[in-house]
């Protein structure tokens, strides 16, 4: 059971708890992905799978805070008003 998602990402499912992909990157890229993965210590694969679940962590942040915004009566206090506030000094 497999399909191929949006700009090349094969995904092909393993077993129940996993996932399988494959990424191609364009050659002008060159050898960028890896070099960052190396510069911090880690695989292209945990590098891959850190990014993909920062950039759905990152929308569902977004489409959170655009709901408060609309849920909201317009008031705001700055990040000073609430530290002092709470004492969070």
């Amino acid at each position: 059971m497999g399909g191929t998602g949006r700009q090349g990402v094969k995904l092909t499912q393993t077993c129940a708890r996993t996932n399988l992909a494959s990424v191609r990157h364009p050659v002008q890229e060159g050898p960028i992905p890896g070099q960052y993965a190396a510069l911090h210590g880690i695989s292209i694969a945990d590098f891959a799978r850190s990014s993909l679940m920062e950039r759905i962590e990152d929308e569902f942040d977004l489409r959170e805070l655009e709901a408060a915004i609309a849920a909201s009566d317009g008031e705001s206090i700055s990040h000073e008003e609430l530290m002092h506030k709470y004492d969070l000094r």
